[in-house]
C-alpha cells in the first residue's frame, strides 16, 4: 500500500512540476503545426499507408474544410479489423473529442492530454494545429536546456 502512495504522490509531484513549467505558455506556442490530415472521404488503407509513411500517429480529420475529428492509430487499426480497407476515415475517426484553443493557456490544458493522445488545437472550426504529449514533452526538454545554458 505505502508503494502505490509513494507513486502516487511523485505522479503528482511530476503533475504539478509540468504545469508550473508552462505557466504563462499559451497552447499556440506548443502545438505542432507541421502534420498531415486526412479527409473524412479517405479510405482506411490511404490512412495506413500515411501512418507507415511517416511518424505521424495521430491524424486530424477534416471534412469540408472543416475539422470533423482524429484518426488515432488504435482507432485505424479497430477500424480496418471490423470494416476493411475501402471503409472511409469518417466511419473509424474519433469524433467528439476534446478540443482546445491556441489561446488556451498550456498549463490549463494539460490534464486534458493524456498518454499517447493528441488534442486538436482549433477556432471557429478551423483546425490550427495538433497538441501531443511527445511535443510538450519536447519543448519542456528544449525550455529547461536553454534555462540552464542561461544560468551557466
Amino acid at each position: 500500500m505505502s508503494l502505490f502512495v509513494f507513486f502516487a504522490a511523485r505522479g503528482e509531484l511530476e503533475s504539478t512540476r509540468m504545469r508550473s513549467a508552462f505557466r504563462g505558455l499559451s497552447v499556440r506556442e506548443a502545438m505542432l503545426t507541421d502534420y498531415e490530415t486526412l479527409d473524412a472521404s479517405d479510405t482506411l488503407e490511404a490512412a495506413a499507408a500515411r501512418l507507415l509513411a511517416g511518424s505521424q500517429q495521430d491524424f486530424p480529420v477534416v471534412r469540408d474544410g472543416v475539422f470533423a475529428g482524429i484518426l488515432t492509430r488504435q482507432d485505424l487499426l479497430r477500424g480496418l479489423a471490423s470494416h476493411g480497407v475501402s471503409a472511409s476515415v469518417g466511419k473509424a475517426a474519433t469524433n467528439g473529442q476534446p478540443m482546445v484553443d491556441p489561446g488556451d493557456m498550456l498549463d490549463a490544458v494539460l490534464p486534458q492530454l493524456g498518454a499517447g493522445s493528441s488534442l486538436a488545437v482549433v477556432r471557429d472550426g478551423r483546425l490550427h494545429g495538433l497538441l501531443t504529449v511527445d511535443n510538450v514533452l519536447e519543448m519542456r526538454m528544449i525550455r529547461e536546456a536553454t534555462q540552464e545554458r542561461a544560468v551557466a
